[in-house]
């Protein structure tokens, strides 16, 4: 097997069975969206970033959208080691999502543009081995991009649930009727096995599924807000900042680059006019 391969394609929707990979991936998407799911976390891959996939995870790959265009690169532990002079201990192990620099993207579609055959020579080498310390450092700023899972059948039930109404208006009496426990054991459960409190989650799975919208449609903003579950549009508009670090508007044009305004919405929401908001 070759210790490192590397292309570009384009891909329209599809969906893998859980696989894993000999060796580790690097993947970044220019247009168009991935979900990824491994026993930790359900991960989200669109824009400016990249996922890495560490050998051996076993994980499903789904892409949606019109058409997904990445590049990608497999490399093994000895190319990691041999050119970084570092271990691949250092590597995650589980995927993580982070922002990957337009440096590194840089570097990682030329070398998709050279021949792999010649992956030891010059400059390809010193290109490889500059992409490798990026990612290095530049894979621990983990973006919060997923959804964290538990194998507790408690925090299932209740995540679950979240899943499965996370557009309704959820009270701490639901989830605690799920869970069969008060609603301070609960609270306490599901920070030690999720990492956040209930409904931190859940307005994590809110931006999480608005995110699938805004690349994979061409909903009306403030009609995607309703959708997943908010009334007020300036609190969607504010906690989707939050998580993605961009408006809704220019995370869909990051995504869908050609998709321009779309028409507003007769649609209020919290009384404000939609289209103020869709178009900021």
């Amino acid at each position: 097997m070759d210790q490192v391969t590397w292309f570009q394609s384009r891909m329209r929707s599809e969906a893998t069975e859980e696989h894993s990979h000999a060796r580790h991936q690097l993947l970044a998407t220019t247009e168009g969206l991935m979900l990824f799911e491994d026993s930790m976390q359900r991960s989200i891959l669109s824009g400016a970033n990249a996922a890495l996939i560490p050998a051996g995870c076993v994980h499903k790959a789904q892409t949606l959208g019109q058409e997904t265009a990445f590049s990608t690169l497999y490399f093994s532990d000895a190319s990691f080691e041999t050119s970084t002079g570092s271990s691949v201990d250092c590597l995650p192990t589980h995927i993580v999502v982070f922002s990957i620099s337009s440096l590194a993207r840089s570097l990682l579609q030329e070398l998709c543009k050279r021949d792999e055959q010649k992956a030891l020579e010059e400059p390809n080498a010193t290109m490889l081995r500059l992409l490798y310390l990026l990612v290095m450092e530049e894979h621990k700023e983990r973006l919060p991009f997923s959804l964290p899972q538990s194998s507790h059948p408690v925090v299932q039930a209740v995540l679950s649930l979240l899943d499965q109404r996370y557009a309704a208006p959820l009270m701490m009496d639901d989830l605690t009727r799920v869970a069969g426990l008060s609603g301070r054991s609960l609270q306490r459960l599901f920070q030690r096995e999720v990492g956040m409190a209930p409904f931190a989650y859940l307005r994590l799975r809110r931006v999480f599924q608005a995110s699938i919208l805004l690349t994979t449609t061409e909903t009306p903003i403030v009609d995607v807000a309703l959708e997943v579950g908010y009334e007020s549009l300036s609190t969607f508009y504010q906690a989707f900042v939050h998580f993605f670090g961009t408006t809704p508007r220019q995370y869909r044009l990051r995504t869908q680059p050609n998709v321009g305004d779309i028409a507003p919405s007769s649609k209020r929401v919290g009384d404000v006019e939609a289209y103020r908001w869709a178009s900021g």
